[in-house]
């Protein structure tokens, strides 16, 4: 049973899926933003010049970034939350057919993915700084830093993981539901999860090539995802990108702010989308040829579509 085909274990009504991306909206932005809308009404009260609160891109500036993260994060529970009601008890299947469709979720493909790519991520990092050395600015604040690990090592894996269960677990397997072809399923893909990156602020730097990148990345995690037939190696990805990004090398004025080692200019909109695409396109390569073709055994999601097993509820 593919990745794809897991929707059909639950009711897949047009009107579940309307009424299922409203309420992980709202689960998202009300719920979830509840701690960003508390914080952005206490500094527009507060009235202090130094503070202030970005509408258009929900970014903070002039506070301590571990308050604005961890507000902004809240945003992500909400949404996970969201996904949870309604892929159980709209959809009527198991939370976790929205990840794999064996009969638990492969931990070890996570970190196959998460340690490959964040390995990648630093030899690119380490090349473009021998090539320009004046675009890194060496930014560590220890005990800023300190304060902010323990934080960023759990919710910066929730959200990026949070993200894939959204894009390449809910919407993909709905689309693939009125869609059959696998391209045209990844390319929805990209598309959806261009859109929801098109209020970051470094879209303003080229309005065509930065959200390319994002259609970019959502279409190959996708690819990944229908060959891998589960969604850890792009959720391990996707963790070891913002990851790398929030401890490691951030970019100034990204639209998260973090007390990361290293600070750098925003990229270079040609240059991001190349080296995405050599970083993923290494990243495939590497993941098959180390370790692989994914082995699981799905039986007993194929047994439970016809009626013949019961569902197996995945154990922490």
């Amino acid at each position: 049973m593919n990745h794809l085909e897991l929707a059909k274990l639950g009711k897949n009504d047009w009107w579940r899926y309307v009424l299922g991306i409203l309420i992980i909206g709202v689960m998202w932005q009300v719920v979830g933003g509840i701690p960003v809308i508390a914080l952005a009404i206490h500094l527009m009260a507060d009235n202090d010049p130094n503070t202030n609160f970005i509408e258009a891109t929900a970014r903070f500036e002039g506070i301590s970034p571990l308050v604005s993260y961890i507000a902004i994060s809240c945003m992500f529970i909400g949404m996970l939350g969201g996904i949870y009601l309604v892929v159980k008890f709209l959809h009527c299947r198991q939370f976790v057919t929205l990840i794999t469709a064996s009969k638990r979720i492969n931990w070890r493909r996570y970190f196959q993915g998460l340690g490959v790519y964040f390995a990648l991520m630093l030899i690119m990092s380490i090349g473009s700084y021998l090539f320009n050395p004046t675009d890194f600015k060496f930014n560590l604040n220890l005990s800023a830093f300190l304060m902010f690990l323990p934080f960023v090592l759990v919710l910066t894996p929730l959200q990026a993981s949070v993200e894939e269960l959204l894009f390449r677990g809910y919407l993909l397997q709905g689309v693939g539901v009125l869609i059959k072809n696998k391209l045209i399923v990844a390319i929805a893909s990209g598309i959806l999860f261009m859109a929801l990156h098109l209020k970051n602020p470094e879209v303003k730097i080229n309005f065509i090539l930065m959200p390319l990148t994002y259609f970019t990345m959502g279409f190959i995690f996708a690819l990944i995802t229908l060959r891998d037939n589960g969604l850890e190696l792009a959720m391990g990805a996707h963790s070891a990108n913002n990851l790398f990004l929030f401890v490691f090398i951030n970019y100034d004025k990204s639209a998260i702010e973090s007390p990361s080692m290293f600070v750098t200019v925003a990229p270079e909109p040609l240059v991001a989308l190349v080296g995405f695409i050599i970083l993923t396109a290494i990243f495939y390569v590497v993941v098959y040829k180390v370790f692989g073709e994914r082995k699981d055994d799905s039986k007993n999601w194929q047994l439970a579509q016809e009626g013949k097993e019961p569902l197996v509820t995945v154990k922490a």
